[in-house]
């Protein structure tokens, strides 16, 4: 069942209207090469060898302008999402949507999260 959290009523119908039709069975395929981040791009510490910073031990209280950064991060992931789903077709391959997606990310300057996160290959999940 798809549930949408976002006000996004027709997106969220859409995607119900897929789910009751019958498709092939998705099947394996070989994983592609990473795609680049640019240089401007700003990366996080698990970026070269996929390891992520260690967890602090305490709470991290953000600042007012920490709070205005999570508000404009959170905005372009969901603009990114919300074209991604638009982008999307029956048929499409999850790497042609990752590759979509790893480029509306980058040209906005940002760094896709789970890019390299642990060894994951791709900047969508």
């Amino acid at each position: 069942m798809i549930t949408c959290t976002r006000t996004c009523p027709n997106k969220a119908l859409k995607l119900l209207s897929l789910n009751v039709r019958s498709y092939a069975v998705v099947g394996l395929d070989t994983v592609t090469n990473s795609l680049e981040i640019p240089k401007h791009v700003q990366t996080p510490s698990y970026y070269r060898n996929g390891i992520p910073s260690p967890r602090p031990n305490s709470i991290d209280i953000k600042t007012d302008e920490q709070i205005e950064r999570l508000k404009v991060a959170g905005a372009l992931a969901g603009n990114i999402l919300d074209k991604t789903l638009d982008y999307a077709q029956v048929g499409m391959t999850t790497d042609e949507l990752d590759k979509y997606s790893h480029n509306l990310i980058v040209e906005s300057g940002a760094y896709p999260a789970p890019f390299n996160y642990r060894g994951f290959p791709k900047s969508i999940c």
